[in-house]
C-alpha cells in the first residue's frame, strides 16, 4: 500500500490508572499484522497506580531504543514523550505521552500533544482497560474502508468481560444490521470504542472541539463521522470490552448516565440537519420518560443531578414538575 502518510493508522489509547490492564492493550497493538505502518499514541493522564512504570517497562522490553534507531525521548513542560519502533514488528510504532498532571480533572485538552502523529489516513481507538484479540483486526478494517469509499466508519463485534466476576457476560448494546447510517446511529449508540476504525477528517475534529468535552464522547465522534458516510459492522469478534469497578461510565446507573447523555444530545443538535435532529430529540424524549419512571426523589439524589441541574432543565416533551415538584 503506497500512501503519502508516515502512518496509515493511528491507534489512540487514552488511559488512567489501568496498571492492571494496560499490558493487555499494548499486546493487542503489537500483535497487529499489517502491510502498512501504524503508530499507537498512548496517553497516560498522570496515573497514580504505577501505570506509567508498567508502560515504560513494556517499551523497554519490546521496542528498539538504541541510539542508531528511530527512537527518541524528550521531557516537556507537560510530560515525558517516548517514540520507538517495535523490535520485530517493523510496522508498529509507539508514541508514549506520559503526562505530569491529570488533565481530565482540570478540563484541559490533551489534543495539542498529539500534533506530531495526527497526519494519518485512519484512526482506531482502544482505551487502556480494553484490548484487541485478533492480529488481523486493523488490516481487515483498513482493507474494507480502502475498497468502500462511501463508508466513513468500520467496527466489529466485541466480547464483554466482567472484571468483578471474572467471566464474560452478555453484551447489552443493541444489535444492528451489517450496514447502517447516521439515521440509525442517531437512535442510540451501538459501537464499542475499542472496535472502531474511521477516516481521519480534520473537519470532524474541529466540530468535536466546538462541542467540547461531554459524557461518552466517542458517541459524539461517531455521529460526526457518520455525516460523511455509511457505517459497516464486520461479523468478526476482535476485541474485549472490560467492565470494572473503576469504570467512569460503564458501571454507573441510569440516574447518573441519563442526565449527562441528554446534555450531550443537546450539544449535538446544531451540527445536524432536521431529519437527524428529529431522531436525536426522540432519543432525548425517551431518556426523559425513563427518568420520570425512575422517580423524582431518586433522580434528585443522583450525583449527576446534584452536579448540574441544568442538564435536566430543557425538557420540552414532559412536564418539568414531574421531576422537580
Amino acid at each position: 500500500m503506497v500512501e503519502n502518510y508516515s502512518y496509515i493508522v493511528r491507534a489512540h489509547c487514552a488511559t488512567y490508572n489501568h496498571s492492571a490492564y494496560i499490558t493487555d492493550a499494548m499486546n493487542g497493538f503489537v500483535m497487529q499484522q499489517t502491510d502498512f505502518p501504524f503508530v499507537c499514541t498512548i496517553m497516560d493522564d498522570a496515573s497514580t497506580d504505577g501505570e506509567q512504570d508498567v508502560i515504560r517497562r513494556f517499551v523497554e522490553d519490546n521496542f528498539d531504543l538504541k541510539d542508531a534507531s528511530v527512537a527518541y525521548e524528550r521531557d516537556t513542560d507537560y510530560g515525558h514523550v517516548t517514540f520507538a519502533q517495535h523490535k520485530t514488528n517493523k510496522n508498529c510504532f509507539f508514541a508514549l505521552i506520559l503526562l505530569k498532571e491529570n488533565h481530565y480533572s482540570q478540563r484541559k485538552s490533551k489534543a495539542p500533544y498529539l500534533t506530531e502523529w495526527m497526519d494519518t489516513k485512519y484512526i482506531a481507538l482502544c482505551e487502556g482497560d480494553d484490548y484487541w484479540t485478533d492480529p488481523l483486526k486493523l488490516q481487515k478494517q483498513v482493507d474494507f474502508l480502502e475498497t468502500h469509499k462511501d463508508y466513513a466508519i468500520c467496527f466489529h463485534e466485541a466480547k464483554i468481560f466482567n472484571q468483578s466476576t471474572g467471566g464474560f457476560v452478555k453484551d447489552d448494546i443493541r444489535t444492528v444490521p451489517s450496514e447502517t447510517n447516521i439515521m440509525e446511529l442517531a437512535k442510540g449508540n451501538y459501537i464499542h470504542t475499542q472496535t472502531v476504525v474511521y477516516r481521519n477528517d480534520p473537519l470532524v475534529e474541529r466540530e468535536r472541539a466546538e462541542i467540547g468535552r461531554v459524557a461518552a464522547g466517542d458517541y459524539v465522534l461517531h455521529m460526526l463521522n457518520a455525516k460523511h458516510g455509511k457505517i459497516k459492522k464486520l461479523p468478526d469478534c476482535m476485541a474485549v470490552y472490560r467492565l470494572n469497578n473503576e469504570s467512569v461510565w460503564g458501571t454507573k446507573d441510569a440516574t447518573y448516565r441519563i442526565p449527562l447523555w441528554n446534555e450531550m444530545l443537546i450539544r449535538l443538535l446544531p451540527f445536524f440537519d432536521n431529519d437527524v435532529q428529529e431522531v436525536l430529540r426522540e432519543q432525548y424524549k425517551q431518556n426523559c420518560n425513563c427518568l420520570v419512571r425512575i422517580g423524582a426523589d431518586q433522580v434528585r439524589q443522583s450525583k449527576a443531578y446534584r452536579l448540574g441541574k441544568m442538564f435536566l432543565k430543557p425538557f420540552s416533551w414532559i412536564q418539568k414538575r414531574k421531576i422537580d415538584s
